[in-house]
């Protein structure tokens, strides 16, 4: 997990500051936790810098996903329409029970469950599957870590995650 302070003025413009990835187009959900009152500009600046640390492009993203209750964040309202984007409200009991490999004990403290980030982009990359659960005990889509964004000039906190959705198997 990395901690990033900076401030908002190198928010990336369009594709030409993010890497082109190996992925196929619209194959990656973005998980997001916030602190209560993140702007969207923090969120948009955080989702664009951790595409462009794993190389990954803004193209290749299917949507958000978070707590069901942090869904109406009026940052993440607005970073999902101006991306035109959707945004999975997964709900607690869901994301409670999925394996992540950096829990919080913060986040366990703050929302009852010990990661949203992480365990919303897991279940948002299977959920076009099928039962996230069923499938997650089967096998977990490819996840890139979360990390934490801040910055000085704009109230709030974000956690972001990736996750790469499942395909489905092909037909024999």
């Amino acid at each position: 997990m990395k901690n990033k302070d900076s401030d908002l003025s190198s928010i990336p413009q369009g594709r030409e500051n993010t890497k082109i990835s190996n992925f196929s187009p619209r194959t990656l959900w973005v998980g997001i936790g916030c602190k209560r009152g993140s702007s969207g500009d923090l969120m948009e600046w955080a989702v664009m810098q951790t595409l462009a640390s794993y190389g990954l492009s803004r193209e290749a993203i299917a949507g958000f996903a978070t707590l069901d209750r942090k869904a109406q964040e009026p940052g993440l309202m607005a970073l999902a329409e101006n991306w035109q984007l959707p945004c999975l409200a997964i709900p607690q009991e869901i994301l409670a029970q999925v394996p992540v490999p950096n829990p919080s004990l913060i986040v366990a403290q703050a929302v009852g469950i010990s990661s949203v980030a992480e365990a919303a982009a897991i279940v948002a990359a299977v959920s076009s599957l099928g039962d996230p659960l069923v499938l997650l005990s089967n096998s977990l889509p490819k996840l890139f870590p979360k990390q934490v964004w801040r910055s000085p000039k704009t109230p709030g906190l974000v956690t972001l995650a990736i996750a790469e959705a499942l395909s489905m198997p092909n037909p024999v």
